[in-house]
């Protein structure tokens, strides 16, 4: 049984003083989910890790995600069962074990538009999804009328309603699941410290052995020493740095090369036209599940809509919400 380690101003004095001293396994750069899944593991392995954040824990994009654990029902369509299968035991795992506290089920409205074949179509698709899934601890998919699905989501348009399905996965809270496993990385020995960014590399030769690493806060700068040094930060940092960090390249790539991981998710407008939405914007593009958070329904979009010059700097769209 580990015991919860305090992160408080005694034991960042701790953290620094160590990271200048010790010589460690792991350095991961980067405290996201996959920064902080990654020192857990490292520790937990009995390696001596360091994780270093330039922000808070959590305070980039592992805030900011759909905050589900889903199975990914889209891909039963592309026939990719084992997938579908090992994401669907992950969501079990986190509800029934590693993390109840955090996770819980959260109900989709799946709208019908057509008449005839959609209806059952849809619906073998779920009740595989519950099959592979066990639906142990989620309820079970359930059919609703045109009148159903209009007492669930009012703003939907009757006349392009023909009925609906109701099938569950997991919300999580995303944030305190980073930080807590950030925790729990520091209650296996990882030493952890955010506002700590790195701002070069310690190499011998073409390898990487180590970084400097600077306190956002007061400006010192200590040196890391590491056998292997990972950085799982997102793409949007520029694809140069990234391969800097991983492969100690001086000086990254030319900045035409970069792209940013925005354009694969963020390239749509924040409510684009479609017959369940009132509200009409020409746009390509395609609505998701309806996902009712409260009582707002929150719409999940995608597009393909090629990004301009222009837009490169965009910040991300807002959600779109429909009362």
């Amino acid at each position: 049984m580990t015991t919860p380690v305090r992160l408080d101003g005694e034991y960042r004095a701790r953290a620094w003083r160590r990271l200048g001293t010790k010589d460690f396994d792991v350095l991961v750069v980067g405290g996201g989910v996959t920064g902080a899944g990654v020192a857990l593991d490292a520790a937990t392995r009995g390696l001596s890790t360091a994780l270093v954040e330039q922000r808070d824990f959590g305070s980039g994009t592992s805030s900011r995600s759909s905050k589900l654990f889903h199975g990914g029902l889209r891909y039963l369509e592309q026939m990719n069962f084992d997938l579908v299968r090992e994401a669907l035991r992950e969501r079990e795992l986190m509800l029934g074990r590693i993390a109840p506290h955090l996770v819980r089920p959260v109900s989709f409205l799946y709208p019908l538009k057509g008449r005839g074949w959609e209806r059952p179509y849809v619906t073998a698709g779920l009740a595989l999804y519950d099959t592979i899934g066990g639906a142990r601890s989620v309820p079970r998919h359930r059919q609703l009328t045109r009148t159903g699905a209009l007492k669930l989501a009012p703003a939907l348009r009757p006349d392009a309603l023909t009925g609906g399905l109701l099938y569950y996965d997991a919300q999580a809270d995303d944030a305190r699941h980073t930080l807590t496993t950030v925790r729990t990385a520091a209650a296996y020995g990882a030493t952890v410290l955010s506002s700590a960014r790195v701002v070069g590399l310690q190499r011998a030769g073409e390898r990487v052995v180590g970084a400097i690493v600077e306190a956002v806060a007061w400006g010192e700068r200590t040196q890391v020493s590491a056998s292997a040094v990972r950085n799982p930060t997102p793409q949007r940092i520029g694809f140069g740095q990234r391969r800097m960090l991983l492969f100690g390249f001086a000086g990254g790539i030319p900045p035409d090369h970069r792209r940013d991981s925005r354009e694969e998710h963020d390239d749509a407008d924040p409510c684009p036209d479609n017959v369940f939405s009132r509200r009409k914007v020409p746009h390509q593009g395609f609505i998701g599940p309806v996902v009712r958070e409260g009582n707002r329904i929150v719409r999940s979009i995608r597009g393909s809509r090629p990004r301009g010059p222009e837009e490169e700097s965009r910040e991300p769209a807002e959600p779109c919400f429909i009362r």
